[in-house]
């Protein structure tokens, strides 16, 4: 039960000394002057454990944190690593390609797939040669020029299209080869126009004939040659008496390019 004391300060002191009851009992404890309560002392104690609490959980975050990033920039660096070493990878098998295609370009330059096969030009030759013709001499020329491949090309343009920078690429030729035929003969009449009729048929053979191989494939005896039939020397004269008609005849073949 609450007891209030309504006496007086002075009244409380006698009744105090008249009981024997020192006149700090039964009143509430003052702090001495200069002191802390310790109510204040426990609040403070609470303050301090809630912000060491905190700032060592923000310290722990932090270093985890850290060690996150440090995971991740290793992450980085080992998959940069990883994407030159393929880079590089790349450089070398784009520039070994390159090689090999330039390399192929120039054997097929050099054995194309419709290379011309005179053993068999020469089998068709003797079974086009109308009665009346006779050839005296046969000959070949080959002339080989030089262009720069597809590839290679399309490497230099590139290279311009980019500004011209850095180094300008390797230029890499195929040969390029152009054979002529020569025909010499001699067309036997009675008469030079009939001379003229037997030269003017052989030509037109030369353009026309066709045989089938053994494989059942049709082949003409001009499909390697391109443009007209050069015919030069067309000089009447006679040999061992005959009267004859010279004449050479110079066809000129596709060039050997892929």
């Amino acid at each position: 039960m609450i007891r209030i004391n309504l006496l007086p300060a002075e009244a409380q002191k006698r009744r105090v000394k008249k009981r024997g009851v020192p006149p700090e009992a039964g009143m509430p404890a003052v702090p001495k002057e200069g002191g802390i309560s310790p109510i204040v002392i426990g609040i403070l104690i609470i303050c301090f454990a809630v912000v060491g609490g905190l700032g060592f959980m923000i310290y722990k975050q932090k270093v985890a944190d850290e060690l996150l990033l440090q995971e991740k920039k290793n992450a980085v660096a080992m998959y940069q690593k990883k994407i030159k070493n393929i880079e590089k990878q790349y450089a070398d098998l784009k520039k070994r390609m390159e090689l090999t295609s330039n390399e192929l370009e120039i054997l097929r330059a050099l054995d194309p797939p419709n290379r011309l096969l005179w053993s068999e030009k020469l089998n068709m030759l003797a079974e086009l040669i109308p009665d009346g013709i006779y050839l005296t001499q046969i000959k070949l020329t080959e002339s080989v020029s030089e262009v720069q491949t597809k590839e290679s090309r399309q490497r230099y343009n590139e290279w311009v299209k980019k500004g011209k920078k850095g180094k300008a690429p390797k230029i890499v030729k195929k040969p390029i080869i152009t054979q002529r035929l020569f025909l010499y003969g001699v067309a036997r009449a009675e008469t030079p126009e009939d001379r003229l009729r037997l030269v003017s048929k052989f030509s037109e053979a030369l353009k026309n004939f066709k045989w089938k191989t053994s494989k059942g494939e049709i082949h003409s005896f001009y499909e390697h040659f391109v443009g007209e039939i050069d015919t030069r020397e067309l000089v009447a004269t006679q040999v061992e008496g005959i009267p004859v008609t010279r004449f050479t005849f110079i066809l000129k073949t596709k060039p050997f390019s892929t």
